[in-house]
């Protein structure tokens, strides 16, 4: 499925490198979603996912370029963000059937991540939707 992505074209040294800046990235998405929906409600929290993972889909190619920067030589300074994404192309990303590559499966695995993890988040401080207690 994957075999003729850009990926395989890198160094073992260059995909784990592209590997640990797209952990790296991960990890602050998914570090600012808990930051950000930890003390929201729920419709809240999913409204966030999909905000972060848009603004993902939309800016993380700079991080991107960036890397290759370092590791190509010749590649010009400039910027490489263009407008957001469309809703269509955002729909193709989150039900895998956009761009059948691992950039774009993987942008997919975030979307979800982040909805679980929008679903999983129970709010702090806001009050516990628990049954009312029962005379006996």
């Amino acid at each position: 499925m994957y075999a003729e992505d850009s990926f395989y074209t890198l160094s073992l040294a260059q995909r784990m490198g592209l590997l640990t800046l797209t952990a790296v990235l991960i990890l602050l998405v998914l570090g600012i979603a808990i930051a950000v929906m930890r003390k929201k409600r729920g419709t809240v929290r999913l409204a966030t996912a999909t905000l972060l993972f848009s603004l993902f889909a939309w800016v993380s190619p700079q991080a991107y370029y960036a890397y290759y920067q370092m590791i190509f030589d010749g590649l010009p300074a400039q910027i490489v963000i263009g407008a957001p994404p469309t809703l269509d192309a955002l729909l193709g990303i989150v039900t895998f059937t956009g761009p059948g590559t691992l950039s774009a499966h993987g942008l997919g695995a975030l979307f979800w991540a982040l909805v679980w993890l929008a679903w999983w988040l129970r709010p702090i401080g806001l009050p516990d939707q628990a049954k009312p207690d029962r005379d006996p």
